[in-house]
């Protein structure tokens, strides 16, 4: 029902942005007249995942697979609570993950670092 822009742009919104698909259905409500639901934009976002997934698994090897590689992490809201973006990269390829935990712990969870959380 709605084109590959809309999608791209509702994704891009959410996980470039970090605008809620609360606030996207009402960006989009106000500002373009779409009467699109939150439940059709967290499916949007849900489909774009998936069809990204493949590519974010191979850009995870490649890291897991540097002889040398940055890391960084920094704090984000995620449903009203504190998590943290953990960034695993070299000048090709830049891996991250959203988790519970911070530092080392953090970059275990991720699965970029082997080790025991």
């Amino acid at each position: 029902q709605y084109g590959p822009e809309t999608i791209a742009l509702v994704s891009v919104l959410n996980t470039i942005g970090a605008v809620s698909i609360d606030r996207i259905h009402d960006i989009l409500h106000g500002a373009c007249r779409l009467p699109i639901s939150t439940g059709t934009i967290y499916n949007m976002v849900k489909k774009a995942v998936l069809s990204v997934a493949p590519s974010v698994e191979v850009i995870k090897e490649k890291v897991k697979a540097l002889s040398l590689a940055h890391f960084d992490e920094t704090g984000v809201r995620v449903d009203k609570g504190l998590r943290w973006a953990h960034v695993a990269c070299n000048r090709h390829y830049a891996y991250i993950s959203v988790e519970k935990q911070r530092g080392y712990d953090g970059m275990v969870a991720s699965g970029i670092l082997q080790g025991e959380a």
